[in-house]
């Protein structure tokens, strides 16, 4: 069984897929207390698995990637079942997660990891990640100095600013000057544009 918070279509509004169509599962629960967190955790439903899979293979979306976003999707136990029975459909699932509970797959086939921690990144539990999402002002331990320090690889690192702050956004454009490539600009495209 899984706790769902809700179900809901709309484009990836940040990070790695972001203006592309997506199914958004969002679970209920999480094992932090963020104080600029959007999610009830407390709201959700109890539904199995099956039931998930079949409520989001109906109807025109069917067919598009799911995104497993909370709260902290990876907290529920069933959650791997849930996504084991996506990818065997073919479809690509999205992981967003905190970083504090460990991958439990046997391959990556179709999937993209992405963490955004809220801990010291020495701490987080995911070995190699596609996405690593710093929130800016950056938490304590979850910096670009840290970031470049993981033992773990990402693909890509976006920063992205708390609530699309201006000023934030100015410092991150700032920064960015000074640093490589494979980091970027993450702005929260679906609130500027009132997507959701």
């Amino acid at each position: 069984m899984l706790k769902v918070n809700e179900i809901f279509y709309s484009i990836q509004g940040e990070g790695h897929d972001v203006g592309a169509p997506h199914l958004f599962v969002r679970l209920s629960g999480c094992n932090m207390a963020c104080s600029f967190c959007d999610t009830d955790h407390k709201k959700g439903i109890e539904i199995s698995v099956d039931d998930l899979l079949q409520s989001i293979s109906v109807g025109p979306y069917k067919f598009l990637p799911v995104v497993l976003t909370g709260g902290e999707p990876l907290m529920q136990p069933d959650v791997w079942d849930f996504i084991e029975a996506v990818r065997n459909v073919g479809r690509r699932v999205v992981i967003e997660t905190n970083g504090t509970f460990p991958l439990r797959m046997r391959n990556r086939l179709n999937t993209h990891v992405c963490v955004s921690p809220k801990i010291p990144l020495k701490h987080v539990k995911i070995g190699y990640i596609n996405s690593l999402k710093l929130l800016y002002p950056f938490l304590p331990g979850c910096g670009l100095k840290e970031a470049f320090e993981l033992d773990c690889v990402a693909d890509h690192i976006y920063i992205q600013p708390i609530d699309n702050d201006p000023k934030y956004v100015q410092d991150i454009v700032g920064m960015l000057k000074w640093s490589p490539g494979l980091v970027s600009l993450s702005v929260q495209v679906h609130k500027l544009f009132k997507l959701l």
